[in-house]
């Protein structure tokens, strides 16, 4: 319960990078005139960049990476082999916004990092946790892992949990 709450609360703030773009919240500035899944270092592509693009909209770059997605629940849990294109439609359909962090990076090896499916309308997020490994900005044949925590809530939560103690 609470111990929950403050880890995740203290995940967010460290992983959560947001910057204003217009009057729109969003996670990374997009990057127009180029592939966003170019190679790291080509044209400057910071890796975040790149993989803010990738989980928000694989859907619409005609992008094939498959993930391996662990699906975890209270009490469930089910690991499924999914196109990143599908989730990423999904999650468009279900009115979540994308926000990328990375947390570690081993140059040229691994990316490992979380997004946040946010729906503000309907008060949840989807905490997705990956592994990245870097090949995969080359080949779209490379398996990315993640797990995903679905339906958690976002609204109230803080003081829902200080009427308990």
């Amino acid at each position: 319960g609470i111990a929950f709450y403050h880890l995740l609360k203290d995940h967010l703030r460290r992983v959560l990078h947001q910057e204003e773009v217009g009057d729109v919240q969003s996670g990374f500035t997009l990057r127009t005139g180029r592939d966003p899944l170019q190679q790291i270092g080509t044209c400057g592509t910071p890796a975040y960049e790149s993989l803010a693009n990738l989980f928000e909209q694989a859907d619409q770059m005609g992008k094939s990476h498959w993930i391996r997605l662990t699906v975890k629940g209270y009490h469930y849990r089910q690991t499924r082999f999914f196109p990143l294109s599908r989730w990423c439609a999904l999650m468009r359909e279900k009115q979540c916004r994308a926000y990328t962090g990375i947390e570690t990076e081993i140059k040229g090896v691994q990316y490992t990092g979380s997004v946040f499916y946010i729906n503000r309308n309907l008060m949840y997020k989807h905490l997705f946790h990956f592994r990245f490994p870097a090949r995969a900005f080359r080949q779209e044949d490379v398996l990315i892992e993640a797990e995903v925590y679905p339906y958690i809530p976002i609204n109230n939560i803080e003081t829902l949990y200080d009427q308990e103690e």
